[in-house]
């Protein structure tokens, strides 16, 4: 048995150390050669604090001082720099145990896992992410100059013309410059989502909603559909009024977007209360609604339920990842031809105010 359990610590793939009450070195696994390049002979009886440069060697003592301190219990440190032999370092996670009062083992186990590559690639994601989220911001400025340029010249193509088919032409290219310059503004919103902090602030629901309607006002077919709005604040509710504002402006934006107006007559029922857990906002329509094949992929990139559907296919994942951002819950419920209601509970963020 002796010799089995020998086999497995010598074949590990982590470095199994044994510390003595002074946090000298008792024994140490041979895959430390193969992962740090020491020897065993090179490490028995040195202090384990050699391994480790300067701020490793404060981070080590705190642990260490932990494990004493509770005898018998796992202890986890993670993302901490031990030396190799040739002067460099690796990144391990290290579990200890303080078995020092064990008759058997009379000491202090560490086992190291070396977890390098998994932060290299850590980092590296970090650092694609970043490339992403800098290409993203400067692609979708340089965009916007253009695009305001070509929405200024097809006004005063319009004031300067007379003829109808000019003017339908110029009315398309008009709704395609605007398609365009949302798509840049979700592109944008999303890279801010996944990007930027999360910043805690008293939430005023009805000046959001109303800002919100007022920026939709002027989409089409929105001055045709009967807007009912409950608002009923209880207590001060804390939230990212950036991501709050982007969930509700979106919901609101696909509830116009994707309305009806064959023998209906069009609504849409906004309703928000608060506690001091949390906030719920339902928008409710009476639109198209959603087919049951479709309900469960509208949130993701670029999902279109419809060849009917139009806009980017970010609105409703940009939602869901503000949504989530926030620690909250998106739920939908919707029938074909009657409507769909949306609803989100977001927590109040009052504890994380400073």
């Amino acid at each position: 048995m002796k010799k089995k359990f020998r086999a497995l610590i010598e074949n590990s793939s982590d470095i199994i150390m044994i510390l003595n009450e002074d946090f000298k070195i008792s024994y140490v696994s041979v895959s430390v050669a193969r992962i740090l390049g020491h020897t065993y002979i090179s490490l028995v009886g040195k202090t384990i604090f050699e391994l480790f440069d300067h701020d490793g060697i404060d981070k080590i003592s705190k642990f260490l001082s932990e494990t004493i301190a509770c005898p018998g219990q796992n202890q986890t440190v993670e993302e901490l720099k031990i030396l190799t032999l040739n002067g460099s370092s690796k990144i391990v996670e290290i579990v200890a145990v303080n078995l020092l009062s064990d008759p058997v083992i009379q000491g202090i186990v560490l086992n190291c896992h070396d977890i390098t590559k998994r932060k290299n690639t850590e980092n590296e994601l970090i650092n694609t992410n970043f490339e992403l989220d800098s290409f993203v911001y400067k692609a979708s400025h340089d965009l916007k100059a253009p695009l305001r340029s070509v929405m200024g010249l097809i006004k005063l193509a319009k004031l300067e013309s007379k003829d109808s088919t000019q003017h339908m032409y110029l009315d398309m290219m008009s709704k395609s410059v605007n398609s365009l310059d949302a798509f840049i503004k979700d592109l944008t919103t999303f890279s801010r989502n996944t990007r930027l902090d999360i910043e805690a602030n008293i939430i005023d629901f009805s000046l959001v909603l109303e800002e919100s309607l007022n920026n939709l006002k002027y989409m089409e077919h929105a001055e045709k559909i009967r807007i009912n709005k409950s608002v009923n604040i209880n207590v001060n509710f804390y939230s990212d009024l950036t991501r709050l504002s982007t969930i509700v402006n979106n919901l609101i934006s696909n509830a116009i977007k994707y309305h009806r107006f064959e023998n209906n007559i069009p609504y849409i029922n906004i309703s928000i209360k608060t506690d001091y857990e949390k906030a719920e906002i339902v928008v409710e329509d009476n639109g198209s609604g959603i087919d049951p094949l479709h309900i469960n992929k509208i949130f993701d990139m670029f999902y279109r339920a419809s060849e009917n559907s139009y806009g980017s296919g970010l609105g409703l994942y940009i939602v869901k990842n503000a949504v989530k951002k926030l620690g909250g819950s998106i739920d939908v419920s919707s029938e074909l031809d009657e409507g769909s209601s949306f609803k989100v509970v977001i927590p109040n963020l009052v504890n994380d105010i400073n």
